[in-house]
């Protein structure tokens, strides 16, 4: 930048301006103006370095403009030794003095027309205007109808409009670049322009948030499925989006006009939708998903009276029944049913296996099934003991014996003889018993099941 403590005198050599400062104490802050040329043509200012450099980050590639001190954007620039890369867009005008003040852009919105004005110094000779906007935040200026302005040519210094519309898809989830070029005639946001300035500016673009999702088909928890889900219908049809659930912030993205939420827990929520531009609507409707029906919990197995000697069949006893109201009992593996009432219940006549139960109640839910049932095969009961050889009392011996056969093969038994119900235990299939005075006698066997056999034939 030039001192501003000297006093400054500019030169008209045509075509070149020159400029030179006398020492401090002969101050004059009168633009000097060559013969024959209106006052307001831009006189040429000394600078340190010859080049107005671009500010944008880095991704935008370096623009630059050799200064001639007559053609700019708004107040003359100041020069900078190399390209000014900032994340916000003001490294030039934090370098020296804040020169970017030639382009003023109104509030952005997407699909919306605007206007941008722009202030033009040239010393009555034609400039040129190029301008691009990075509509969609992808850190360059390359993409279709991403320029704004081509080679818009100027010739009076003056204030100009610029209209402009905003894409409906422009970027709104975070800031982007605008790039403004005066001088000489050029076709790219970037390189080297013979004269001119080069004006970065970080610009945000309002949002214009999309339809509400609108709630559909509601389906509520079940005894099968313990959550519910809803239909979102109405959803951006180009481009991906988000969803997210309220109040908790839960996240899903996914595309297409309609989506199906599962898993969605007791209560209510409401949803928003995020497009692809990254602007959100407001909240849905509501959706309110209810308690999942009540499931009783599995029945219990609390007594097994097993089949008898003389009763083929085995009981069960449950315990743990829905209460109040009716329930259905199942069996399985074959299905039977029982109904009733009440928290327990015997069930008799029942075939040696193994069972499980569930239970159905007032919900028409279905429990988890019982502990296994298990019923025994009914104990054999001994067929009726054979008498076989007798051996009657003689002069030498006062009482007989008989031999018994048919007895069971497997485990002690015990016999009884009648009358007088005397016992004797053993194994084996055959037994012979001594000591028997004169009379009739018949016998039962009692296997090691507990089972007793029908009496055998007198003897």
């Amino acid at each position: 930048m030039a001192n501003k403590s000297a006093i400054r005198f500019f030169l008209l050599g045509l075509p070149i301006l020159t400029a030179f400062s006398l020492p401090a104490g002969h101050r004059s802050d009168t633009a000097v103006s060559p013969a024959g040329l209106p006052s307001d043509v831009p006189a040429m200012i000394m600078q340190a370095f010859p080049n107005d450099f671009g500010d944008a980050p880095a991704s935008y590639g370096s623009a630059s403009h050799v200064m001639d001190g007559r053609r700019y954007l708004g107040g003359e620039p100041d020069g900078e030794a190399s390209h000014q890369y900032s994340d916000e867009a003001d490294g030039d005008d934090l370098s020296g003095r804040d020169d970017e003040d030639g382009v003023t852009i109104p509030e952005l919105a997407q699909g919306k027309k605007v206007t941008i004005r722009y202030q033009v110094a040239t010393p009555y000779a034609t400039v040129y205007l190029n301008a691009w906007i990075d509509w969609n935040g992808d850190g360059d200026f390359n993409d279709n109808d991403e320029r704004i302005a081509s080679n818009i040519s100027r010739t009076f210094p003056s204030t100009y409009s610029l209209d402009i519309t905003v894409p409906d898809n422009a970027i709104g989830s975070k800031p982007t670049f605008a790039r403004f070029r005066l001088g000489a005639r050029i076709n790219t946001p970037t390189g080297t322009a013979s004269s001119g300035e080069v004006e970065d500016y970080m610009i945000k673009i309002a949002c214009v948030g999309p339809e509400p999702p609108k709630v559909g088909r509601i389906t509520q928890p079940s005894c099968q499925t313990p959550t519910g889900s809803v239909v979102l219908e109405g959803l951006p049809g180009t481009g991906t989006w988000t969803l997210t659930r309220l109040p908790d912030g839960e996240t899903i993205t996914g595309s297409g006009s309609s989506y199906t939420v599962t898993g969605l827990e007791p209560g209510n929520w409401t949803y928003t939708v995020t497009n692809l531009s990254g602007c959100t609507s407001v909240p849905s409707a509501q959706i309110e998903i209810t308690a999942p029906p009540g499931i009783p919990a599995a029945p219990v197995i609390s007594a097994i009276l097993q089949p008898s000697c003389n009763i083929s069949t085995g009981s069960i006893f449950i315990s743990g029944l829905p209460a109040p109201g009716s329930w259905t009992l199942i069996r399985h593996p074959d299905g039977a049913t029982y109904t009733g009432t009440g928290v327990s219940t015997p069930l008799t006549g029942i075939q040696p296996g193994t069972y499980t139960f569930t239970v159905r109640g007032t919900s028409e839910c279905t429990s988890l099934p019982s502990e296994e049932a298990i019923i025994n095969p009914q104990p054999v009961t001994p067929t009726p003991p054979v008498p076989g050889t007798i051996t009657q009392p003689t002069c030498d011996s006062p009482t007989g014996s008989v031999e018994i056969t048919g007895l069971p093969a497997e485990g002690n038994w015990t016999l009884t003889r009648f009358p007088g119900s005397i016992t004797a235990s053993a194994s084996g299939t055959t037994f012979t018993v001594l000591g028997l005075h004169p009379g009739s006698y018949n016998f039962t066997v009692t296997n090691a099941g507990g089972c007793t056999s029908a009496v055998s034939a007198d003897v």
